[in-house]
């Protein structure tokens, strides 16, 4: 089971937000080029079961396709050594579609095909994570290929640890929002990677996605966390 820690750390964005977005302050230096099946993506955390040092784990995102609705379905695996202690070293593999949501961004929609705690690996069983991610995969019903971009289009920006996308004609929005409890140092968006940029079949859409590092801290230890992200804009 996922610790709660990170998700009250991270909040997403609540308001929409006008300007120019500063240039990007960093990106990660762990982006992975994207996988091209589910198989690829059950053999790497196969790997980091097996004890693959860190430094091979996967930390990436796939984009499947468009549904008809506007919303980007993408397949993100992540496996990070626990930074902080709350949950132990894992691994995350999900399914998952977002669309556009108005001024307020939220999260996207996710199946979990695997959420393995690395100290207990007797959990994972290939078979069934496959199983599960086709099963997930084909409950978003028919995807539309989109219109691959420059990765240097992506419209993404880091200011002040809070994570902006700016695509598509519309004004900046709020993706990720930076925090601050009491008595710590604003945390927030330390690191990105964007792995794909997508227009909708269309043309009314852009999305890009791909994985973030956030600063989060537990019981007075701070680390990053990794996840993936994803934004779409459309035209008005």
């Amino acid at each position: 089971m996922r610790t709660t820690f990170f998700l009250l750390a991270c909040t997403w964005a609540l308001t929409a937000c006008g300007g120019k977005a500063a240039a990007p302050t960093t990106t990660s230096n762990h982006g992975q080029p994207p996988a091209a099946t589910i198989a690829d993506d059950v053999d790497a955390i196969a790997k980091v079961v097996a004890g693959a040092p860190s430094k091979d784990w996967p930390q990436r995102v796939t984009v499947l396709g468009w549904t008809a609705d506007h919303k980007i379905a993408f397949r993100s695996v992540i496996c990070s050594v626990d930074e902080l202690g709350g949950r132990g070293d894992w691994c995350d593999f999900d399914i998952c579609t977002m669309g556009v949501s108005g001024p307020v961004l939220g999260d996207p929609i996710c199946s979990p095909a695997a959420s393995l705690e690395l100290y207990d690996p007797s959990g994972f069983v290939a078979a069934d994570v496959t199983a599960a991610a086709e099963a997930a995969t084909t409950e978003l019903g028919a995807l539309t290929p989109g219109k691959e971009l420059p990765l240097a289009e992506n419209g993404i920006s880091v200011a002040k640890k809070s994570m902006y996308h700016e695509a598509a004609g519309q004004p900046r929005r709020l993706v990720v929002a930076a925090y601050a409890l009491e008595g710590v140092e604003p945390m927030g968006v330390s690191a990105f990677h964007v792995a794909a940029v997508s227009q909708s079949p269309d043309g009314a859409c852009i999305a890009a996605v791909g994985t973030l590092d956030f600063e989060g801290e537990y019981e007075g230890i701070e680390g990053d966390v990794p996840r993936a992200f994803a934004s779409v804009m459309c035209k008005p």
